[in-house]
């Protein structure tokens, strides 16, 4: 299975999938990522938490507007 990250700052992950879900349904193979909506946010490990384990078989695209480097 492929799984899709959707990572962004404020809420614009939250309206793309919101934007997938109202023309293809319900999709649980993507998560997303509001970045900066809480206090004390720390991009590294939100992403870490959210990464499939590198042993898994499934593969995983990320999409983000978030520039920048682990």
């Amino acid at each position: 299975m492929i799984k899709i990250l959707l990572a962004s700052h404020a809420f614009l992950a939250k309206g793309m999938k919101s934007s997938v879900e109202m023309i293809l349904g319900k999709q649980s193979n993507i998560d997303i990522l509001c970045a900066y909506t809480v206090e004390n946010f720390v991009m590294k490990d939100e992403i870490k938490s959210r990464l499939i384990d590198k042993k898994s078989k499934d593969k995983q695209i990320i999409i983000t507007d978030v520039f920048g480097r682990a």
